[in-house]
Formats: structure tokens, sequence, C-alpha cells
């Protein structure tokens, strides 16, 4: 056996055992999850084995209490978020790249460095201008009030122009040859038919990306919940992740002979149904994942 052979071995060994090592936890919680409660507190192992299996778990933790709300209004706040962004960077991408006018580099180069900027030291003043939101929650005008906290736009309002998305979009379009563009325009099309009939089909490959990216960040958005509404209104307002931190309150315990026993199997069927949506999203399109980021990379 070749050296070349003995290292691609090695190499498949190292990454299935790091493979199990990830893909444990999911295991765990899925054989958990079969369990009875009460069983479950006696099962003290590494691997626990349910003796009755019991699949229905994942159906009542679907539609338990507030967790059907958790998941729709995480959904239409990704269909939402989906939508601005892959609109802005389809436009602002191919203003930037194939567009001629003054200071384009300039502002290109200047839109790239808020990138630079930590989310975290803009949460202040971003929770301020949501206060202080003008005309909004009963505000006098431009003091007092509560602004846009603890209502659906303080969900929908920041991040619509999303920078790294714009950036990819448009190092796609260098790698397009302008003729496309010439021939169109030849033919009468104008500059939003262009975009949108002509290139924007060329892109599917990085809209992959962008809609792994985009999916993954609103799913697991905490933060917005947690500063910036109370709770007050409800599983109405609240989102996936950060439902999941009062998972253990909202499915209580259970007396059984005489003991309060936490729902733990409960707990993990739902925590296991909160992690697939992600899961699935990245296996449908990591291959046009893979294939927008090396193209994206190239230049024209």
């Amino acid at each position: 056996m070749n050296i070349e052979r003995k290292s691609g071995v090695l190499s498949h060994i190292v990454l299935s055992f790091g493979g199990l090592i990830m893909l444990y936890p999911l295991f765990y919680m899925f054989l958990a999850a079969l369990m009875d409660p009460y069983e479950y507190i006696l099962s003290a192992t590494l691997l626990p084995i349910p003796s009755d299996w019991n699949f229905g778990i994942f159906w009542e933790m679907l539609s338990y209490k507030d967790i059907p709300y958790w998941f729709r209004n995480t959904i239409l706040r990704i269909t939402w978020y989906l939508a601005w962004t892959i609109l802005t960077a389809i436009v602002l991408g191919y203003f930037f790249s194939k567009g001629k006018f003054f200071g384009k580099t300039v502002m290109f180069y200047v839109l790239l460095s808020t990138m630079m900027i930590p989310n975290i030291t803009a949460l202040v003043p971003t929770y301020i201008m949501y206060a202080r939101w003008p005309w909004a929650g009963g505000n006098d005008v431009f003091f007092g009030g509560s602004g846009l906290l603890n209502t659906w736009p303080v969900m929908l309002v920041g991040g619509l122009v999303q920078v790294f998305a714009v950036f990819l979009v448009k190092q796609m379009y260098d790698t397009l040859p302008n003729e496309y563009e010439e021939a169109a325009r030849i033919d009468g099309a104008g500059t939003y038919r262009i975009i949108f009939q002509i290139y924007a089909p060329m892109l599917k490959s990085v809209m992959a990306v962008i809609v792994i990216g985009t999916f993954g960040t609103i799913w697991n958005d905490f933060l917005t919940n947690l500063v910036f509404t109370d709770g007050s209104t409800g599983p109405h307002l609240t989102m996936v992740a950060y439902g999941v931190t009062k998972l253990t309150s909202l499915v209580g315990a259970e007396l059984i002979e005489n003991q309060y026993i936490v729902n733990y199997p409960g707990v993990f069927a739902a925590a296991l149904l909160v992690t697939l949506p992600s899961i699935v999203t990245y296996l449908v399109l990591q291959k046009h994942m893979v294939m927008g980021l090396a193209m994206s990379g190239l230049k024209g």
C-alpha cells in the first residue's frame, strides 16, 4: 500500500470518527425521546435503548402548547428575510459589478467595511433606535412610548441588506461575460429584465449559499427575542431559538409513582425537531453551496 493510499485511509478513519462524535448527541436525543420519562431517569447509560418505541412523541411535541407558534413565527421571519436578502443581493450585486456610476468602487468598499463592525457593538444604539421609533408603540412623536419593542416590526426591519450576500453575488456577476447583457440590450431588454431574466437564472449556486446562510442565521437568532422583546406578547412573537430555552418549564414534570419527574424525552423530542430543519436545508443545498462558493471566488 503506497503512502498516498495510506494517508487516504487514515483521513477517512479520522473523519469518520469525528463524524460519529458529532452525530452522537443527535442519536442520543432520538433514542432518549422515544423512552418513557421514568424509564429515562432509571437508564443511566451512554446509549439509552427504549423498551417501548414511542414515535408519537414527535407529533405530540410538534403540536404541543406554544411550540407550533415558534415554528410558524420563525418560518414567516425566514421567508421575509430570504425574499429581501435575495432581492437586494441580486440588484445591488449587478450594479456594483456591471453598473457604471461615479464612486462605485469607493461605495462598494465602504459597504464591505461595515462587515468589520461587530454586531454586538451596535446593540445598544439599535435598541434605542427601536425604542424611540416615531409614531409607533404609543410614542409622543419623537419621545416616550415603546417604539417598535415587543412588536412584529422589530423582528423584520433589521438587517434587510446582507453585505456578505451582496459581495458573493457581485463576485459571481464578475465571472459572467458582458456579452449576455449586450445581446439582451440589442433585443430591447431593460436593466431589470436583464437582471431577473438573463442573469438571475445563472446565480442559482450562489443563491444556495445565501439561502443556507440566511436560514441558519434567522433560525438560530436568539438575541433579537432576548433584547427587543420581554415576553409580554406570549408565544405570538417568540422564535424557535428563544423558545427552546423554555422547553423544560414548558414541557413540565409528570407525577409518576408519587414522584415529579421532568419529561426529558419530551424535551429531547422538541429539541430534535428544532434541529432538523437546519440539517435538512444544508443537506438539500450542500452541492449547490460548494459550487456557489467556488464560483463566486473566481474573477472574470
